[in-house]
Formats: C-alpha cells, structure tokens, sequence
C-alpha cells in the first residue's frame, strides 16, 4: 500500500503495466478521481480494502469509479504466511451482494486447500495463493490442487 498512489502511474504505465489497484483507505473520497488520474494514462484501476474496512464503503465507491476488480484483504497487509481471518467469508459474502456481477472479487491473504471452495462460494472471482503455493514442496501440484478444489 502506497500513500500516493497517483505518483507511481507514470512509472508503471512506462513499465509496461495495464492496471493499477488502489488501496480504499489511501484514498477514500477521491477513489473516482484517482481511478481517473489512472485511466487518463491507459490503465484500468482496482481498489483493495483491509480487513478493518465496510465492504458497504468500498462498494459505494468503486460503483461510482466503475471499478472492475475489487480486491479483499482477509488479512492484514504485510508478510505472507498469515491464517485467512475467519470474518472474511461474511466480508466477501456481503460485498458480492454490492457489486454488480460483472466486477471482478479477488480475495488475498491465507487462502489455501482449506478454504478455496467457501471462498469461491463466498463470492471470489479471483484467489490469490502465496505461501499456499510457492511455500509448498512441490509447488506446481500444489497449484493444481487449488484449481481443483476451486470447481
């Protein structure tokens, strides 16, 4: 998470990159702004959340921005390895209901074998798997694994 984001677009978009996702909490009531800010340079934008944050808030937000990816942390931002929080079921559930069917919900942090199918029928579009995959002996099964728990 980057307090400025506006700044690094210039950056990313030379680097090649397609989209940006912004975190809700940086930028609050200027998500629709910042979304603009990023789309003037070719990007599609995103906004992420924190697990202390209302899916309500952020729904609001990227309806307005027409966000089309919604990102949700499931835990606190920082190193990997991290267990899913428990209330991140009901967060995905809740903001599922928000969002029109087309935005794309991603979820992050502690998904693994145990929790891919709640979180796929929680609402997830998207899992993003870190230590549940490059932290297993065999990476590429333990990826496979994943994709077939997920349906």
């Amino acid at each position: 998470m980057v307090d400025d984001p506006e700044h690094h677009f210039d950056e990313l978009r030379a680097s090649g990159a397609d989209s940006v996702t912004v975190h809700h909490e940086v930028c609050g009531d200027r998500l629709s702004e910042v979304v603009a800010g990023a789309r003037a340079l070719g990007l599609e934008a995103g906004v992420a959340f924190n697990p202390e944050t209302e899916p309500e808030d952020v729904a609001a937000g990227a309806v307005e921005a027409r966000i089309a990816l919604v990102l949700c942390m499931s835990i606190h931002p920082g190193y990997s390895g991290h267990e899913l929080m428990p209330d991140s079921f009901d967060r995905m559930r809740r903001l599922r209901r928000l969002l029109l069917p087309s935005v794309r919900v991603l979820v992050d942090g502690g998904v693994d074998e145990s929790n891919v199918a709640d979180l796929r029928s929680a609402g997830a579009d998207l899992l993003v798997c870190g230590t549940s995959v490059f932290g297993a002996p065999d990476p590429a099964a333990a990826f496979r694994n994943l994709t077939r728990l997920t349906g």
